[in-house]
This record gives C-alpha cells, sequence and structure tokens, in this order.
C-alpha cells in the first residue's frame, strides 16, 4: 500500500484529533520531523510526487505519538526510524505489542526480572533513556513492578487505528 503525502496528512489529523485551530501548528510538527528525516525516504526532485509506504507512515505517525508521550522530537523520529525497521514491529498489526519506555539507563535486570527473557528489541536511546517491545500487560506488569515511572504506546491499537483513517487500495475488503 502506498499514499500520496495529502492522504496521509489526512490520516494523520484525523488520528490524533487535531482541531480545526491547531492544523498549522500539527503540519508544522510533521514538517519538522520530515526535516529531521522521519520518515526515512529519498527526497525526490522538484515537482515530483512522494508515496509513502505503509512502514513510512507507521514510522511518521509513531514519531508523532512519540512526542505526544514526551519524547522530543529528534529522539523521537530516530527511535521510530529504529523500531519501523524491525520485524517485530510491524508484527503489532497481528499481535498484542506494546512499547514501554523508560526514562534513564537500566541495568538488563529490574528487580529479580531479566528483561531479555520478557522484551524485545532493547535500545538505548543516545541522549538517555531506553525503549522495548513487550507482547501482553502481564509482561509489563511483571517487568515494570519495580519502575517508578515510565510511558507505554499500545503499538496493536495505535497501528490498527492508523490503518482505519487512511484510503484503502483498490479492491481491499473492509
Amino acid at each position: 500500500m502506498r499514499v500520496q503525502y495529502r492522504h496521509l496528512e489526512t490520516a494523520l489529523i484525523k488520528l490524533f484529533e487535531v482541531g480545526e485551530s491547531e492544523i498549522g501548528a500539527f503540519k508544522a510538527r510533521i514538517r519538522h520531523l520530515r526535516a529531521l528525516g522521519c520518515p526515512h525516504i529519498a527526497k525526490p526532485g522538484s515537482g515530483e510526487r512522494i508515496e509513502y509506504s505503509r512502514e513510512n507512515t507507521a514510522e511518521l505517525a509513531l514519531a508523532l505519538e512519540l512526542e505526544r508521550v514526551g519524547k522530543p522530537p529528534r529522539a523521537a523520529a530516530w527511535l521510530a526510524d529504529h523500531l519501523v525497521r524491525n520485524p517485530e514491529f510491524m508484527e503489532a498489526r497481528r499481535i498484542p505489542r506494546y512499547l514501554v519506555l523508560l526514562p534513564g539507563r537500566l541495568d538488563s535486570k529490574v528487580g529479580d526480572e531479566d528483561l531479555s527473557e520478557k522484551t524485545s528489541s532493547y535500545v538505548e536511546f543516545p541522549d538517555g533513556g531506553i525503549a522495548f517491545l513487550v507482547d501482553g500487560l502481564d509482561t509489563i506488569r511483571s517487568v515494570l513492578k519495580n519502575c517508578r515511572s515510565f510511558g507505554i504506546v499500545n503499538l496493536s491499537a495505535f497501528l490498527s487505528e492508523l490503518k482505519k483513517y487512511l484510503p484503502r487500495p483498490a479492491g481491499e475488503r473492509v
């Protein structure tokens, strides 16, 4: 599936429930992320139309969501790019998967729990903090029971919601 920028922008405005008075600022946030290289696509020549793939669309939407939960634009763009290139991220369309964000560095053990056994795609931000993918709420409770602060993005619900607002390819059933 590939979409034009105008369809992508419309879908993002609906996904993030942007009010009429906020559209200008929201479009500026998108332009800023694009200037940071998010989504990760080749720059077209003047007047050329860009078509965004499913991964490009997910990358930009995820970066905006990460900004919404407090990540600065550069970190949001970096993590979105990193995650979208990971096949486990796109599996979140089929299985319950969550992105967990922690503000600081962390040993591989949290209490008695070994993160490597319960999480996947463990990533350390260049400027501090970590992110990892987790399957299921029970695993989240287990891993985070000793953490004071954290953020969670329900990737499965997020990707499902994004798909609702994108144009359907010709011939695709609802």
